[in-house]
């Protein structure tokens, strides 16, 4: 798979990754209180740096899972994988819509430091590990795509950088409008747990479905989807 192509398989993926009520409601909650451009800074850096190494440890099992013996087919291997993914996707897509709430919200560090930001950021990533599925997806397509380590680094830090789009979004808008933003900000952090969710269950099956079909695709007539 050419890189380009990689990259632009891995674009949606990691945009639908990052609707987010977790982090994006964290971030509200720093954007509306003191000191909130530094330890927003601070929270985008932990992010990032914890969402990498997440997805560091997903492809170094992914790839020792390919590299065991008994696989004499690691191809095949990783449209099967994609093919888990999809159903797991699915499944927990169709259960975000009927869910009533967000689960699994994390307190903000009460701490008016940038250090305290950034363990927030930090504690959030381990907390939401488990429901990273589209990070799996993400790093199975890398280990599809059968590049150079060096690329694949790469590829993974576009990703990380994609994942953080809607909290860079809400620190320009606090930047550039100040503290009129904070009006914006309060608004949508009372209607996360109202639409957020269900966006976010909805963009999962989308995801899901995409996977499953591409599996399909390959498994019955030879032809993916990506």
């Amino acid at each position: 798979m050419p890189v380009i192509h990689l990259l632009l398989v891995l674009f949606p993926i990691a945009l639908i990754d990052s609707i987010s009520p977790v982090r994006i409601g964290a971030m509200v909650t720093i954007l509306c209180a003191d000191r909130p451009v530094r330890r927003a800074q601070a929270f985008i850096v932990g992010i990032f740096v914890g969402y990498f190494l997440l997805g560091l440890a997903f492809a170094f099992f992914g790839q020792r899972l390919l590299e065991i013996d008994l696989i004499l087919d690691p191809t095949r291997v990783n449209f099967v994988i994609g093919l888990v993914i999809g159903v797991v996707l699915l499944i927990i897509g169709g259960r975000g819509l009927r869910a009533r709430s967000v689960e699994g919200e994390v307190e903000v560090d009460p701490s008016k430091s940038a250090g305290g930001a950034l363990v927030t950021a930090l504690v959030i990533t381990v907390a939401t590990a488990p429901s990273a599925v589209p990070l799996l997806a993400g790093i199975n397509q890398i280990l599809k795509s059968q590049i150079s380590v060096s690329l694949a680094y790469l590829a993974l830090v576009f990703y990380c950088a994609v994942y953080l789009t809607p909290l860079v979004v809400l620190l320009v808008l606090r930047v550039v409008l100040g503290e009129r933003a904070e009006t914006v900000m309060k608004k949508l952090g009372a209607g996360a747990e109202r639409w957020m969710g269900r966006l976010m269950a909805a963009l999962f099956i989308l995801l899901g479905s995409a996977n499953v079909i591409d599996a399909l695709g390959y498994f019955l007539f030879n032809r993916p989807l990506f």
